[in-house]
């Protein structure tokens, strides 16, 4: 397993910081960062497009420029339902993308 997949498993599914995410996987914290915050940053849209009108995973993902494991990660920790038609999710995440506030 590659460095950067066990520290993002690490941060989005054990709900690790970055820092020990970081660390156990032997990677700057800064570097995790940067891919923490490339994955919310396509994760909100993708969500967004996918509660509005279903569809495949995979294919969001893929439309925004993720795989599906990294669209599944946000959505674990954020516990995003992965039914489209979720209504607690949907609010999650148009909440999340007004405020655009993730905290790492």
């Amino acid at each position: 397993m590659r460095p950067e997949h066990k520290a993002l498993g690490e941060y989005y599914f054990h709900g690790k910081t970055i820092d020990e995410s970081a660390k156990s996987a032997g990677l700057d914290s800064s570097e995790l960062e940067k891919l923490v915050q490339d994955i919310n940053k396509k994760s909100i849209p993708a969500l967004q497009e996918f509660y509005a009108k279903g569809g495949s995973h995979g294919y969001i993902a893929d439309k925004y420029g993720l795989n599906r494991n990294e669209l599944y990660a946000f959505m674990s920790r954020h516990k995003l339902n992965k039914n489209y038609e979720d209504e607690e999710s949907k609010i999650k995440i148009m909440a999340l993308a007004e405020t655009q506030n993730l905290p790492l």
